[in-house]
């Protein structure tokens, strides 16, 4: 796979996990164009604005008065957008090019989704000059930059050659099909098992605003290790391989995200009903075993069946019975919260034999209110 490809795929994979992306690349290499084609795979309703020639009004809404009180109305390319729903796609092209009084504006629309006043369910995405090569180019906030997935767009020349030969559809490669919405919920909580138990063992990487160019790029924030779980759930849900998903961590939270790619290829773990069906598989280096029992504990509450709660309940007791009850405590305190909150419309799971090993936990857990 060449660097082009990996970053097409990236990009799709950011979409299907509906995170807002932006593609940073030089003018004239078919960043518009692409968009455009992933509009099209995804079934969505593309509306583009370049952000260059737009004023504040043009995002926030225009004032108006409606019975004697002021209201902010959209502009009719925003009606355009928000009617599409969740099949909008909103693409800000030159965005190192926007006037300075939008930016604040971009805060929200980037994470809270509002335009105006009205929230919007589509994804917005965007695409910049480097600073240098903009017109009246800007590099951007950090709290700009940290509402995006940063990829950088290459068009390579055998890339160019064979759109000009062949057709420029013809250059992408083969998407995976979307994943059904149960399987992208359950490997994005794997995923998230896996960033939390990364980062519970590297405290020192979860927050750090850069400075001078670093600073209009991706870093890491409790917000964008958020958007690195979610790109790799999606990307798990479609079987991508690590160079795509290199590029999608990496573009979420900076160089730190290089750390979780090492970690991930020097664990190459079971998944957690493997593991509640057969304890063989529990992996023994310490690091390994205690990602598996966090994925392992979301995976029950996820799952929330009688056979997977007695399951994990058993394989926990089984590891402090090894002497492994350090390791087995953070599993073990998701589920005993879950026991006293199930999920949302669960109804309260019984309280196996094996919890008496953390029986101690449950009452400092009820006593501190979980």
């Amino acid at each position: 796979m060449n660097k082009f490809e990996a970053t097409v795929l990236a990009a799709y994979t950011a979409a299907v996990a509906d995170l807002p992306f932006i593609l940073w690349g030089p003018p004239g290499t078919g960043k518009t164009k692409f968009v455009e084609t992933l509009a099209r795979l995804l079934g969505r309703k593309l509306v583009t604005i370049v952000a260059a020639t737009r004023d504040r009004t043009d995002f926030g809404g225009w004032p108006v008065i409606v019975d004697g009180e002021v209201a902010v109305k959209p502009f009719p390319w925003a009606k355009e957008f928000i009617s599409a729903g969740k099949k909008g796609m909103l693409f800000i092209d030159e965005l190192t090019s926007s006037p300075p009084d939008i930016r604040p504006v971009l805060l929200r629309i980037l994470n809270e989704r509002f335009i105006g006043d009205i929230p919007f369910q589509g994804l917005p995405v965007a695409a910049a000059n480097p600073e240098d090569q903009a017109v009246t180019g800007f590099r951007l906030d950090p709290p700009i930059a940290n509402r995006l997935l940063h990829l950088d767009w290459v068009m390579e020349t055998h890339v160019w050659a064979r759109g000009m030969r062949e057709g420029w559809d013809r250059i992408y490669p083969r998407f995976p099909a979307e994943p059904a919405p149960e399987v992208l919920e359950a490997e994005t909580a794997r995923a998230r098992a896996l960033v939390a138990a990364y980062l519970e063992r590297n405290p020192g990487q979860v927050n750090r605003v850069p400075e001078g160019e670093e600073a209009g790029k991706a870093w890491p924030s409790y917000r964008t290790w958020d958007y690195a779980a979610r790109f790799l759930g999606a990307a798990f849900a479609m079987g991508l391989g690590e160079e795509v998903i290199a590029l999608g961590v990496v573009g979420a939270v900076g160089k730190e995200g290089y750390g979780l790619i090492q970690f991930l290829r020097e664990n190459d773990l079971p998944a957690p009903e493997e593991v509640l069906e057969d304890h063989g598989k529990l992996p023994k280096r310490e690091d390994a075993l205690f990602v598996v029992l966090s994925s392992v504990a979301s995976y029950v509450v996820r799952t929330w069946t009688p056979e997977v709660w007695k399951s994990a309940w058993r394989l926990l007791a089984e590891l402090v019975k090894r002497g492994q009850k350090d390791l087995a405590f953070n599993a073990a305190r998701t589920l005993a919260r879950a026991y006293f909150d199930p999920p949302k419309g669960k109804k309260a799971m019984p309280a196996p034999e094996e919890v008496d090993q953390f029986a101690e936990l449950f009452d400092a857990l009820e006593k501190f209110g979980k």
